[in-house]
């Protein structure tokens, strides 16, 4: 599963605000002619044209659509996490006198 943050419309952010809902607000992406292709995510900004989301690239391939397709977004309830394991990407990291303050 992904979790990455998607651009809907403003209709969208007023439909939200009126259900009085708690957010962080999560959304299950589908796409409706591959049941199995799916993901989460949430909202970076509510600027997209109405009947509009914008997804980042590699998403649309894990989601196996392509520009224009359709895509069915649903409100989703995540858990919280319970724990993090990070791991450096560099040995630079493990060059930093202060790790906490990084």
């Amino acid at each position: 599963m992904h979790y990455v943050v998607v651009i809907m419309p403003p209709s969208s952010l007023a439909r939200l605000t009126s259900l009085d809902l708690q957010s962080p607000w999560q959304f299950h992406l589908r796409n409706p002619s591959n049941p199995a292709a799916e993901t989460h995510a949430g909202v970076l900004e509510f600027i997209a044209e109405e009947g509009v989301a914008y997804l980042p690239y590699w998403m649309m391939k894990t989601l196996r659509l392509n520009e224009g397709d359709p895509i069915r977004i649903t409100g989703a309830e995540l858990p919280k996490g319970k724990l993090v394991k990070l791991q450096a990407q560099s040995v630079h990291f493990l060059e930093i006198s202060n790790h906490k303050v990084v």
